[in-house]
């Protein structure tokens, strides 16, 4: 697998992966849950790329940077190319998925 991002382009490459393992960078880049339905066993090889607008960043007056508005661009680009490439619709819908939440954490002390 390879994956190059570069202003305005990027490209994935799948040697030998599972639709699940597809899934998995899906939802990495997309930064949502995609989850495979599609039914298709084996191992595929592909190539999928795309183009995007460059979103400039900036940040809100508290400093943060937004990363919805970074995505935008990208999303709809990634999507498109999904289905038209490799003939793979991803719907929208509503469902359970595995959440691990961390919400307190504390250093653990260590020796001098």
């Amino acid at each position: 697998m390879t994956m190059a991002v570069v202003p305005g382009h990027a490209r994935i490459r799948s040697d030998a992966q599972p639709i699940a393992w597809f899934a998995r960078i899906l939802t990495g880049q997309l930064q949502a849950p995609v989850i495979d339905a599609t039914g298709l066993k084996g191992n595929y090889d592909f190539q999928l790329s795309w183009s995007f607008e460059e979103n400039p960043v900036s940040a809100t007056p508290s400093g943060e940077v937004p990363v919805a508005p970074l995505l935008d661009p990208y999303r709809p680009a990634l999507i498109k190319a999904v289905q038209s490439q490799l003939g793979l619709r991803l719907e929208q819908k509503k469902g359970y998925a595995e959440v691990l939440v961390v919400d307190h954490i504390e250093k653990a002390p260590t020796a001098n």
